[in-house]
This record gives structure tokens, sequence and C-alpha cells, in this order.
């Protein structure tokens, strides 16, 4: 599943149009597989919606992995 921000979201890097969030079933395995790839990718971040990492994709736009709190 996929949810794209909004235009003007302040999460968006400068110059681009867009940002996408994709929602992960277990964050911490995707940063390490990423990591291992040698793809940068912020460390894992936690607040109480959830999980989230950020990265970019060759082009220079914004994606953010999140895995959601269990409620």
């Amino acid at each position: 599943m996929f949810d794209p921000f909004p235009v003007g979201n302040t999460m968006i890097p400068s110059g681009k149009h867009w940002m996408i969030n994709f929602r992960v079933g277990n964050l911490a395995r995707m940063i390490g597989q990423l990591k291992a790839a040698g793809v940068a990718v912020s460390e894992l971040e936690t607040y109480p919606h959830g999980k989230f990492a950020t990265l970019t994709d060759p082009e220079g736009n914004g994606i953010q992995l999140w895995e959601p709190a269990l409620t």
C-alpha cells in the first residue's frame, strides 16, 4: 500500500514535487535490507503513531517508510 503526500508538504525535498510514503510490516528488517544493498536510509525513528525512516530515490525524490503503531 502507498499513500502520496499532499502538494506543499514540508517533508518533500526542496525542488521536488512529490514524496511518497510506503507502509511496511517490519521497518527494522526493511532498513537492514536497504543498508545491506548500499542504500542510504535514515535510522529508525519511533513516534506514538508508528516508526519511520526516510530515503531518496535515484532522482532525489523523497521516500518515507512507515510501520504503523499497534493499536
